[in-house]
């Protein structure tokens, strides 16, 4: 009995090698419930031969196993692959470059396309700290940052990072903030008095004034 089961458990994994060239991973539980019910045919019941037809059972029910593999391996093959080009990142509209003088306003936008990118700012490659002057105004992929009141300390190189689960992309830009002596300063003059005119056409009351 023993001699010819281990017969048979050789002629299991030599059936599944000449399928097609391929090996196929059975699940253990299987393998062993096909290999059993072989072996209880080849002895029989009441010290009886099995029939031809028993023999064979075993082989067919291995064979819907395999079978059964192969088609569940064939159809993941088949699945079609999200396209890594339809998760990648792309800035339309770059950070600038930009020159300012002490005190004025400051807003840097960038804008990026893709599926759900995160953006992060950075200061010459440190993390921005956000504060009541520099605000973050970024969302649903438009970067955005505004410094209030710019001061020659926030001259520097600013980067806007985008990333997702498939790609990470970044523009960058240059901020100079230069200081504004007071003789840069002068009081404003007015070269002309005030004139008003009644414009019939429009309707309009117009005040006119020039100043240098």
């Amino acid at each position: 009995g023993r001699s010819r089961s281990a017969s048979r458990a050789a002629s299991v994994f030599s059936l599944k090698s000449h399928l097609n060239d391929t090996v196929l991973p059975i699940a253990e539980n299987e393998l062993e419930q096909a290999l059993l019910k072989e072996t209880t045919l080849e002895e029989g019941t009441d010290g009886q031969k099995p029939k031809k037809t028993q023999k064979k059972e075993w082989r067919s029910k291995l064979s819907s196993l395999y079978n059964k593999d192969k088609t569940s391996v064939s159809q993941e093959l088949q699945k079609p692959k999200t396209s890594d080009s339809k998760q990648k990142l792309h800035f339309e509209a770059q950070l600038k470059n930009m020159t300012v003088g002490e005190g004025r306003s400051v807003k840097l936008v960038c804008s990026c396309s893709g599926p759900s990118p995160s953006l992060k700012w950075y200061k010459n490659n440190i993390p921005l700290v956000w504060s009541k002057n520099v605000k973050n105004d970024s969302k649903l992929g438009v970067g955005a940052i505004t410094i209030k009141i710019a001061s020659e300390s926030d001259s520097g190189v600013y980067k806007c990072v985008a990333s997702n689960n498939f790609d990470e992309v970044e523009t960058s830009c240059i901020l100079t903030v230069y200081q504004i002596s007071d003789d840069q300063y002068e009081i404003p003059k007015f070269t002309r008095n005030v004139r008003e005119f009644y414009n019939g056409t429009v309707n309009d009351l117009i005040l006119e004034v020039q100043v240098r």
